[in-house]
């Protein structure tokens, strides 16, 4: 997290969590709705991608890393031209997969209203 805030220009700061569950569902349906209003009709992938990059480092900060991993799980395979930071990107999404392992947000005892919205979004 110190690099992150060090590449990014932020401030690092260590939250202690004691389980990986999220805790502000408002928050990443604001998020994914703000991701759906500006680009659902637009394909501008560069632009998108550098939003949900900047939504999944906010998530990191506050301990939020399902909601993080879920904002940025697009640009897993992205291409590498569309993403401003490949580099920081691949360290945020390393970062994920070391604390999460193989968990994601759709494993977790979520929230009435996320779980509703992962069932209408799924791929």
């Amino acid at each position: 997290m110190a690099k992150i805030a060090e590449l990014s220009g932020g401030e690092f700061r260590y939250i202690k969590t004691q389980s990986h569950q999220p805790l502000d569902p408002q928050r990443f349906l604001n998020a994914v709705k703000t991701i759906e209003d500006a680009y659902g009709r637009n394909n501008n992938l560069k632009t998108e991608y550098r939003q949900r990059m900047s939504m999944a480092r906010e998530f990191m900060t506050d301990g939020e890393l399902a909601f993080a991993e879920y904002i940025i799980r697009p640009l897993r395979h992205a291409d590498p031209s569309q993403i401003d930071n490949p580099i920081l990107c691949r360290i945020l999404l390393n970062i994920l997969d070391e604390e999460l392992g193989a968990a994601r947000l759709e494993d977790f005892g979520n929230a009435a209203e996320v779980k509703l919205w992962l069932q209408e979004h799924r791929p």
